[in-house]
Order: C-alpha cells, then structure tokens, then sequence
C-alpha cells in the first residue's frame, strides 16, 4: 500500500511496475507509483536530462526532501551510466551554498544513482519562458551572476572546470541561483583529453575552443556564462534558430554585434562585461573570475546609485 500524495488516502500497489503512471483508484489523480532505492522512496519525476531522470524522494519518517539523479544501465546507455557515476565523484567532493549538498552515489539493481539536496526553484529557462515578463531587472541579473560567479571561482580552486554551462543547468529561487549537473565538469589535470570525434554540450553555449579542439580553462566557461546572461537578458539566445550546425560555427567567428545595440535597455557597464565574455579569443576575455567579480559588484553599486 502507498499513500497518494493528492487525497492522502492509501492505495493498492500491487501489480503496478514502479515509476508506472497511473490513475489513483480513490480520487483518480495521475501518480507514479514509488520505487525504492536505498533507503528511499522515489515517487515524482522532477526532471530529466541527456544524463538520466531525477526524482523527488524521501526516507520513510524523514520530512526532508531530497532529488534522486537515476540512470540505468543499458548496452546502449553505459555512458549515462559511467557519466552520473562520475558526477557522484565530483559533486561529493564540493561544498559550496550555490551548489546542492549531495550525500551518496553508487548502482543498486542496474541503476547508477546520485541522491542530492532538493533544491526550490525553476530552471533559468523555464523562469524566462513562463515566469515573469521581460526584461528581468540588471540588478537581479547581477546578483546572480555574482552567486555564479563564486561557485566556479570555488570549482576552480578544487581543480574543476564546470564545462555545461546553460540555462537548464541554473535553478533561481528569488535572488538565489543554484548551479546543478556536474556530468560534464572536468579536473584541470584532464583538460587535454579532448574527445574530437563527439562534440559535447548545448550548441546554443559551447565555448569556442571545444569546437576547434584547444584546451578549456575557466575562460571556457566564462564564454559560456556570457551566452547564458545574454539568454536571460535577451530572452533568446545569441546564436538562434534550429540549424545547430550554423549555431556551432557562429561560436568561432570572430563577428559579434556589441550588446547595447542589441539590448538598449542595458547599462553600458552591464553590456560591457557580456561583449567581454563573449569574445571569440580567451586572451580577450576576463582572465580571472576576481576581475569579473569585481565588475559585477560595480555593476550593481551604480544600479543602486541609479535607482536610489
């Protein structure tokens, strides 16, 4: 028996496959039946990625809610299989108040899984698309760029380069920004173990030197954080449309229309900082996330001038 998390009233599992759908036999609200890992029980799909499912779960007398990353293993889906195995590694080895907690990994019954802290909030993407009108304040922008900001400084410090950089990647909850799915970070001790024959990450924010196969430092995902800000304050990306192909190659040209034309409402000082991390050619980028720290806190002191 387990109880449905609409009418709190009890139901029959039996015959139900776990992570099934179906309709609750006394109020009929569509629910997935649990499934137990560990010591918890998953019971709600909350996400999903090119890395596995995550799921909301608790342990049985425990109020705290916990997010559960599953993969299972396959023939033909061993990588997400080794991959979140790997992310386990990583994340266990981070402590940091803009990343979630994480408390164990391992495989259990062809399943590699993660069990992280539940953290509130949407994703930087579903908060542009559904959450509120545009443009979002530069002040709040800032603020989140400063929390971003210091969890790769941190990363950076304990030898990880993030490297997956995009909006689906960032959760917001009011001021807060949580930076979650470590799947693709790599220690500074690997960065030249580039796979040039499989181009990882989202198009839309892939680093230049990725595409033509240079090493990656922390100016990578600076690149990145500059196509995911312009995401935020434009409400689309830099390079658009479905041609991903096109996409990639608008990342190595080293033609880019400066940030004011293209968003007028942006202080110069604001636009200033997104032309900078954008530039095609590290050398011209920030060359550390101090001086990038910096100007993101100027920025917001004369935001507050502004609006004081």
């Amino acid at each position: 028996m387990a109880k449905c998390l609409n009418c709190l009233k009890w139901y029959n599992m039996e015959g139900i496959q776990p992570f099934a759908e179906f309709a609750c036999q006394n109020c009929g609200a569509c629910l997935m039946n649990p499934y137990r890992i560990s010591k918890f029980w998953l019971y709600k799909q909350v996400g999903e990625g090119g890395m596995g499912r995550v799921y909301l779960a608790q342990q049985f007398g425990d109020p705290t809610l916990y997010a559960i990353k599953m993969a299972q293993h396959t023939s033909e889906c061993d990588y997400r299989f080794q991959s979140l195995l790997y992310e386990g590694e990583i994340i266990l080895d981070l402590d940091h108040p803009n990343i979630p907690p994480a408390y164990n990994f391992g495989y259990k019954q062809g399943h590699a899984f993660l069990v992280m802290n539940f953290e509130q909030g949407v994703t930087l993407e579903e908060y542009v698309f559904h959450t509120h009108e545009y443009p979002i304040p530069e002040q709040l922008l800032s603020a989140w760029m400063l929390q971003l900001v210091d969890s790769l400084q941190y990363m950076g410090k304990m030898g990880y380069i993030y490297r997956d950089l995009k909006p689906q990647n960032l959760l917001v909850d009011d001021n807060r920004m949580v930076l979650v799915d470590f799947g693709l970070a790599m220690h500074h001790e690997h960065k030249h173990d580039i796979d040039e024959e499989n181009l990882v990450g989202s198009p839309a924010y892939i680093p230049p030197e990725r595409i033509t196969g240079e090493p990656e430092d922390l100016r990578s995902d600076m690149y990145s954080m500059g196509m995911v800000l312009y995401f935020a304050a434009a409400g689309e990306d830099y390079f658009g449309g479905d041609d991903h192909q096109a996409i990639v190659e608008g990342h190595i040209q080293n033609e880019r229309v400066p940030i004011q034309t293209l968003l007028p409402h942006l202080s110069a000082h604001f636009a200033g900082i997104m032309d900078r991390l954008i530039k095609t050619d590290p050398q011209e980028r920030y060359q550390s996330y101090e001086e990038l720290y910096n100007d993101f806190m100027q920025n917001q002191a004369i935001q507050q001038t502004v609006n004081a």
